[in-house]
């Protein structure tokens, strides 16, 4: 029963250390501060090719924004950071400095989050590829990410495809594994304020039960991520009886353990016992922040 169990131990380790190895890249920091001017508008990452082949590599810069529900929406944001080198072609073990500058105004009483996403991709082309700035095609269709909180390594198998033209040359892109990193930008005094903005209740026909969607926004200047939320929340029902629910994080899954963006704002609902009084909900609550 051991020897079955330190089998499976070593082959949990090498499975561990082969996909370590498959990611191909590694880049750092994952997350970076900027100020919208001076030398802290101009900030470095690291790209280092951690295979025995030669690899690919795009850097691009996108928006980040909050939906109502928490999910996050992202859209190019080429036009507001001028990013050197955007594409790269690495032989093995090298690393590339890449530098990132923002372009946007330069004063902002908030701060203003943002994405640098960070691709290897497969490049298969007619003629042999030089080890060259542009070997990488910057303008090759990007495709859909998947979420992460903050700056998180993305690499593990995200799998898109693509291709793009380069001059008169057939060039094919696969997108194999992707880092998605956090940029903000802003105001170095800046600190976050997450306020109960207030609720709205509806209903449930048929059965004694109401939905209550709770309110949040970040009118602070930074963002904070939430680790846990307590919360009160009490009420009458329709028919004049108070009642009171103690709620926990299992209760905020859009707050709870997210990155809640400066100026965000984010609706919970919560399905409580009763029919309540809409203009009797009153709620206290504590956030646990990281920042």
């Amino acid at each position: 029963m051991k020897a079955t169990t330190m089998r499976r131990a070593v082959l949990l380790l090498i499975g561990i250390l082969v996909s370590a190895h498959a990611w191909g890249l590694s880049f750092e920091p994952l997350s970076m501060q900027f100020r919208p001017s001076g030398r802290e508008s101009i900030r470095t990452f690291r790209v280092t090719n951690t295979q025995n082949d030669n690899i690919a590599v795009r850097v691009r810069m996108t928006t980040r924004e909050l939906e109502t529900t928490g999910a996050e929406v992202r859209r190019p944001a080429d036009e507001r950071f001028t990013v050197f080198p955007s594409s790269l072609y690495l032989a093995p073990d090298q690393a590339q400095a890449v530098r990132v500058q923002w372009r946007g105004e330069p004063q902002l009483d908030r701060e203003h989050s943002y994405r640098i996403i960070v691709e290897q991709v497969a490049v298969e082309d007619t003629t042999q590829t030089q080890n060259r700035p542009d070997a990488a095609d910057g303008s090759a269709p990007s495709a859909g990410d998947g979420g992460h909180n903050d700056g998180t390594r993305g690499a593990g198998g995200t799998r898109d495809g693509g291709s793009a033209p380069r001059g008169g040359e057939q060039v094919s892109l696969d997108f194999i594994y992707r880092y998605i990193g956090a940029v903000y930008v802003g105001p170095a005094d800046a600190s976050p304020e997450i306020v109960f903005e207030g609720s709205d209740l509806e209903v449930t026909e048929g059965e004694p039960a109401s939905i209550v969607t709770l309110e949040f926004t970040n009118r602070g200047g930074r963002h904070s991520i939430v680790r846990s939320v307590d919360a009160t929340l009490r009420a009458l029902t329709t028919d004049g009886t108070e009642v009171e629910y103690e709620l926990n994080s299992s209760a905020f899954p859009a707050i709870a353990g997210k990155n809640f963006l400066a100026g965000a704002t984010i609706r919970q609902p919560l399905r409580l016992p009763g029919h309540l009084n809409p203009s009797s909900i009153e709620l206290e609550y504590h956030l646990e922040s990281a920042r």
